[in-house]
């Protein structure tokens, strides 16, 4: 399946992002059942900047640290000692510094939920918040 992104003047890096995430939750944006959670502006905020690509991963601030460019595969993550870079996927499938979280949460990852668009389309939306909201509370972000 082809997706469709339109990307106008921007570094291609920029445009890799944007397909990444239209391909990850694009699909599930339209019916905006996650607005409708009720939660506190505050919480909702910062799950919506981790879905929109806003948030405080190395993966993200690598890209403007300082005014220097840091290349993809230095964005390491911090929390499991790992040279995996620090972005969505592993934060939410592979830190071993939140397994603990995935065990408290454990029905949302059943044998089917194994990338981004599939956790994200299950119908518990209010158990993918609070997962999300663990996980950077985990990162201290």
């Amino acid at each position: 399946m082809t997706i469709p992104c339109i990307v106008l003047e921007q570094p291609l890096y920029v445009g890799v992002v944007a397909c990444t995430y239209h391909h990850w939750f694009k699909p599930f944006s339209q019916r905006r059942q996650y607005c409708q959670l009720p939660v506190s502006g505050r919480r909702m905020q910062r799950f919506l900047q981790f879905r929109l690509g806003s948030h405080q991963l190395p993966v993200v601030l690598g890209r403007f640290a300082g005014g220097q460019h840091v290349a993809r595969a230095n964005r390491v993550c911090t929390h499991c000692g790992s040279v995996a870079v620090a972005d969505e996927l592993h934060m939410i499938f592979k830190c071993p510094a939140l397994q603990a979280v995935r065990r408290k949460y454990a029905p949302v990852f059943s044998t089917d939920t194994n990338t981004m668009r599939s956790l994200f389309a299950q119908p518990d939306h209010m158990q993918d918040f609070k997962f999300v909201l663990d996980c950077l509370d985990v990162f201290q972000i």
